[in-house]
């Protein structure tokens, strides 16, 4: 068996957790939604869903997305968006990515999430951090 690799990527907190909830609604749901069935619901490209669930991938949720989400899938707003803020803004998320079969299963556990430090911030606003770097 091949040892998981492991990353670090560079996301605003909120969209990490967008990202997250919307995969557990789908998930939760009776029968479960594919990713390809959500997107093609969405009326995008048959891979968007998988694109934006994939953690090695920065594409994200927008607005206009998640209006389109919430009527689809029948939620409201709140269903999706946290209660209140976030504590930080743009954090690193240190993930150990594991190897499965199985595309209803989270292929990455999250080992750490650390906000940006002022340095980091500077760079990460002149576009100077990669949002993805191979850690192993």
């Amino acid at each position: 068996m091949k040892t998981a690799k492991e990353i670090e990527i560079v996301i605003a907190e909120i969209d990490f957790n967008i990202i997250e909830k919307i995969r557990e609604i789908r998930l939760k749901r009776e029968p479960i939604i594919s990713q390809m069935a959500l997107s093609q619901m969405l009326g995008l490209a048959d891979g968007f869903v998988g694109k934006v669930e994939n953690i090695k991938e920065s594409s994200k949720y927008n607005m206009w997305h998640l209006n389109k989400i919430i009527k689809v899938l029948n939620l409201k707003f709140t269903d999706v968006l946290p209660s209140g803020s976030y504590n930080f803004d743009i954090v690193k998320i240190h993930i150990k990515l594991k190897e499965t079969r199985n595309k209803n299963e989270k292929s990455y556990e999250v080992l750490s999430m650390k906000p940006l430090t002022e340095k980091e911030m500077q760079l990460f606003k002149q576009n100077k951090i990669p949002y993805l770097r191979i850690i192993k």
